[in-house]
């Protein structure tokens, strides 16, 4: 039986094309500043700071919070990607645009200078 137009459209016929068709649409910008910046963005960023507290607090070596802080940073800068891709396209002014990336690439900055200095201490 084949699938119905809506069923094609709305991606149930094929998951794995609709993930990938996603996750094209997230790195070319096409799903807008404000989705890209608040649900791909700051949301999962959110999540991934929390479980790296938890996992901190069950592995006290850090280990496992530093895996999630290198999963974060790598994440970081595949939404940096999405973000300077959508800026120019946002229909609104681009002062948040502007401040979209600003924000994210202190956040690189951040973990990155986070981990450097785990590093750093870990090595003495």
């Amino acid at each position: 039986m084949e699938p119905t137009q809506s069923e094609t459209n709305a991606g149930t016929a094929d998951p794995q094309a609709a993930k990938g068709r996603w996750y094209r649409q997230f790195i070319k910008g096409e799903l807008g500043l404000a989705w890209t910046f608040w649900y791909h963005g700051i949301l999962p960023v959110f999540i991934l700071k929390f479980v790296g507290f938890f996992s901190y607090a069950l592995d006290h070596s850090g280990k496992l919070a530093l895996i999630v802080a290198l999963i974060t940073l790598a994440y970081l800068c595949v939404l940096l990607i999405a973000l300077l891709k959508a800026a120019p396209k946002y229909g609104g002014s681009q002062v948040w645009a502007i401040l979209a990336v600003l924000i994210v690439i202190m956040a690189i900055l951040n973990w990155a200078g986070g981990i450097f200095a785990y590093l750093r201490h870990t090595a003495t």
